[in-house]
């Protein structure tokens, strides 16, 4: 009520809340002054698990460079992973099985992937 009365002047308005969520639904790349530390970020739900952001600017300098609408999704699914094994280079099932890896193990990794902040807790 001051603040519009009197108006701000060299003025900051601060959040005491959770201001990682608070930004999230501000659609905030960053919640504070320092620069944005990954492209791809993952966010800690409060029920648990977690789910991965990618920066706001990543698509526009995917459009800025001139790839299509469909080349930016492709890159993007690509950068934020693709929860499965299925397909990846290096570490798929055919290399794993190869270092021991039972269908039932694999069954169990492919399962947690989609819900793994890293492949090391899957």
């Amino acid at each position: 009520e001051l603040g519009e009365k009197n108006g701000y002047r060299n003025a900051q308005v601060t959040v005491l809340a959770p201001t990682g969520t608070i930004g999230l639904v501000m659609d905030c790349d960053t919640t504070g002054v320092e620069p944005d530390f990954a492209l791809v970020k993952f966010k800690k739900l409060a029920g648990g698990g977690y789910f991965k952001i990618i920066n706001q600017s990543v698509p526009k300098a995917l459009k800025t460079l001139g790839y299509s609408a469909k080349e930016s999704k492709a890159i993007i699914d690509y950068a934020k992973g693709a929860a499965s094994l299925e397909g990846c280079p290096h570490i798929n099932p055919e290399t794993l099985k190869a270092k021991g890896f039972t269908d039932e193990k694999l069954a169990a990794v492919e399962a947690a992937l989609p819900s793994s902040f890293d492949i090391k807790f899957a």
